[in-house]
């Protein structure tokens, strides 16, 4: 079904009116609307997870279609950044801030070094004599810290330990194939569970359907328990299938892990 659309889905927000209620049942009793819906329930969708992400967009399709012909289209109108202020900066102060972490990482790269501690700390190396000053900073910047620690004697527990590090172990076979064994009919046990296994009908779907809470914010793909809840009685053989596609496959859609999250401030804690 082809719509106009004013804004593109990122700009767009959708409003549930009193008056949406009839518009959604006037879509769903038009016959392009339910040939779109009997389409989706007569296709046949691989049991993989290629096949679950692609009924999970037709039916997504589905839904936006409704949610667009009957809620209230609202364009969101994004808040243009403020652009932050620079802090105020005293020059003398960001040379000395510079040189000092520049200190700072020359000691991370060697702190052992004496001739560093003794000049560099007291930055009488660099006032008195630049020239080596920087000679000894280039020296320190590119130096090899890779340091091989050689283990000393008098500790044969380490070296043997360390020694056999990485060799295989010879397990007796027979005690590893019972092992093999014991999981592979534990696991075919648990392949099939009569109760949690069992297909989804349409009626279990349909009273969850009804019992969804209205007047809540929807996800990222902006379809609201309204829409899903008052146009059930069309679409829940749709949802139906698209849940047992799940359960077979045991894969489930990747657009259902995305999520909105708000942070809210809690009034008196300057923590969070």
């Amino acid at each position: 079904m082809n719509i106009d659309r004013k804004y593109s889905e990122i700009d767009m927000t959708f409003k549930w009116e009193t008056i949406s209620k009839e518009k959604i049942y006037t879509v769903l009793e038009e016959s392009s609307t339910r040939d779109e819906i009997l389409g989706y329930e007569n296709t046949p969708f691989e049991i993989n997870c290629s096949g679950v992400e692609r009924a999970e967009q037709q039916l997504n399709n589905i839904f936006k279609t409704l949610t667009m012909r009957s809620c209230k289209i609202i364009k969101s109108f994004r808040k243009k950044k403020l652009k932050k202020k620079k802090p105020w900066e005293d020059r003398e102060l960001a040379d000395v801030k510079k040189t000092v972490s520049n200190l700072a990482k020359l000691l991370r790269i060697n702190p052992y070094n004496l001739n560093l501690r003794n000049n560099f700390l007291g930055h009488s190396l660099r006032d008195t004599d630049p020239k080596q000053y920087w000679k000894l900073s280039k020296s320190l910047k590119y130096e090899n810290t890779n340091n091989k620690i050689e283990l000393q004697a008098g500790f044969p527990e380490i070296i043997d330990h360390f020694k056999h590090q990485g060799e295989t172990v010879n397990y007796d076979k027979e005690f590893e194939t019972k092992i093999e064994t014991d999981i592979l009919s534990e696991t075919d046990a648990l392949l099939f569970n009569e109760v949690t296994d069992k297909p989804f009908t349409i009626n279990e779907v349909n009273k969850c359907i009804q019992k969804l809470k209205t007047g809540k914010s929807s996800g990222p793909d902006r379809i609201s328990n309204e829409i899903i809840k008052y146009s059930g009685v069309v679409t829940c053989k749709a949802i139906t299938k698209l849940f047992n596609l799940i359960l077979d496959s045991g894969k489930y859609p990747s657009n259902w892990r995305k999520s909105f999250t708000i942070l809210i401030h809690k009034a008196g804690e300057a923590r969070y």
